[in-house]
């Protein structure tokens, strides 16, 4: 996905001509898109694929046994009407405004206080998959007890579409590669180090008397770690 990115880019910037038919592209993206669901042409739930590309431990509150970390959570849906000729604007994707088109409602379930999303972006690529990109603050309750030792404490992330259930939104089942980059969101600057992580997905009823068919994906994203030696 990077490697479209990074040509989407490249052709952006080629020239005055280019830019040019980018900049029409972009016109006709945001006249399409809408704030509507997008509903598959076979009346189907919707698939998405939901990951957390990286993690990264920013705060450990013992006291109060919270966890703050920040994650790269990365969504990939289609839309097909926002589909376009790549060869007629020579350009294989475009930047759409996130406040003008329908994005999946992709949260924390067990955050301890509103996620704060730091950037967000996205990305239309010509046969209308659309490509989500957040960088999210989020706490939540943990036992931080190990933190301190060798073995480390272990979290879990609750990360789903909790409005849309069922009947509208499947989310697809993790594979092996699915697991978060290990490696610090900061390069080492955080006093913390990963030590490992896994995801895992199960399907959730809904409570407070909803009906038993009713239910929505989960994706639980379990994660080990500790304070790095001599991290203050």
């Amino acid at each position: 996905m990077a490697r479209f990115i990074l040509l989407c880019i490249a052709l952006t910037f080629a020239g005055a001509s280019s830019a040019s038919r980018y900049n029409e592209l972009y016109n006709w993206v945001s006249g399409k898109a809408s704030p509507a669901f997008p509903q598959p042409d076979d009346s189907g739930p919707l698939d998405v694929d939901m990951r957390l590309t990286k993690l990264d431990v920013v705060d450990v509150d013992s006291a109060n046994q919270l966890v703050t970390v920040v994650a790269r959570r990365r969504v990939l849906w289609a839309d097909r009407s926002l589909a376009f000729d790549e060869a007629q604007f020579n350009v294989s994707c475009v930047y759409a405004a996130a406040t003008n088109i329908w994005t999946p409602d992709s949260t924390f379930y067990n955050s301890a206080s509103q996620e704060q999303v730091l950037n967000r972006e996205v990305i239309v690529f010509a046969g209308g998959e659309l490509l989500e990109i957040e960088r999210v603050q989020v706490s939540i309750n943990c036992d931080v007890s190990g933190v301190n030792t060798y073995t480390g404490a272990t979290c879990h992330l609750q990360l789903g579409s909790y409005g849309l259930g069922n009947e509208l939104v499947r989310l697809r089942e993790p594979k092996d590669n699915w697991t978060f980059n290990l490696e610090s969101a900061f390069n080492g600057a955080s006093p913390y180090e990963l030590l490992s992580g896994d995801v895992s997905r199960s399907v959730e009823p809904y409570l407070y008397n909803a009906p038993a068919q009713h239910y929505y994906d989960a994706l639980t994203f379990t994660f080990t770690f500790r304070r790095k030696w001599g991290g203050q």
